[in-house]
């Protein structure tokens, strides 16, 4: 299958999200492919026992691949890489 033919013959809006945070209202386009990626950095602070802790985390690589099924439905497969 030459993906270059098929991307020139089709121009279908790109639907985008923020993966596996935030769900778009709109579907993938019947027989569509979508991949999205994407990273969260997340600080937070909080007191333990009169002392401030501060922890920091980084998920890396957010992947989420979006297929469109039909007009009303879409399959959806996410997994992330957490560095704590």
């Amino acid at each position: 299958m030459n993906f270059n033919s098929l991307a020139q013959s089709k121009s279908s809006e790109i639907i985008t999200d923020h993966p596996l945070i935030s769900k778009s209202a709109f579907l993938v386009p019947v027989n569509d492919i979508q991949f999205e990626v994407g990273f969260e950095y997340q600080k937070q602070k909080f007191y333990k026992n009169n002392f401030i802790e501060e922890h920091e985390n980084l998920i890396l690589g957010n992947t989420q691949i979006r297929n469109g099924l039909s007009e009303a439905i879409e399959l959806r497969i996410g997994a992330e890489y957490f560095i704590g």
